[in-house]
């Protein structure tokens, strides 16, 4: 299923600087017995290569996506979508741990921005192809489009690893 373009809301403190109608694509990747499926697989086996981190102690893939960014004339560097989480954590729903797994396809320099509660930037990341970016859920994120290049592509996972909450832990690994 593909999702039409859609414009980011811009009301946000002044301290944000957000770019005004920013459209990206988004493609739900990862059904059951899909061959993107076993796309998704393949990179969650090559990050636990690369990392201490073992997937068999999460508990299920909860969605996966590839997302498509564009140029945009309006961006600037220090530009960046609408800061979120991947899920609503208010959602009696979505009472459970879970974190994000980005796995950049190309190197572009639309950064990735992770902030603190108060929406001060606490790391900024620039894609590289190949590279991982695996944070908790409950971080705040926001991507930015590129400026010196086409495109950014970055296949987002989000996991869960277990049934309930650690309230207010927060652990990054880059």
């Amino acid at each position: 299923m593909v999702y039409p373009l859609r414009s980011r809301i811009t009301s946000l403190p002044r301290k944000i600087a957000l770019v005004g109608h920013n459209p990206d694509l988004s493609n739900l990747t990862a059904v059951r017995n899909s061959d993107h499926c076993d796309v998704i697989l393949n990179i969650l086996d090559i990050f636990t290569l690369k990392s201490n981190l073992n997937f068999l102690n999460f508990s299920k893939i909860l969605r996966s996506k590839a997302n498509l960014q564009t140029y945009n004339k309006n961006s600037s560097p220090d530009s960046f979508t609408l800061p979120h989480h991947d899920f609503d954590l208010d959602h009696p729903d979505f009472d459970f741990d879970h974190y994000v797994l980005l796995y950049y396809v190309n190197n572009s320099d639309g950064d990735t921005f992770l902030f603190d509660d108060d929406l001060n930037i606490i790391k900024r990341i620039t894609p590289k192809k190949g590279r991982f970016l695996f944070f908790n859920g409950n971080i705040l994120h926001a991507s930015s489009n590129p400026l010196q290049f086409e495109k950014r592509i970055v296949l987002n996972i989000n996991l869960s690893k277990t049934s309930k909450k650690t309230h207010g832990k927060k652990e990054t690994r880059f």
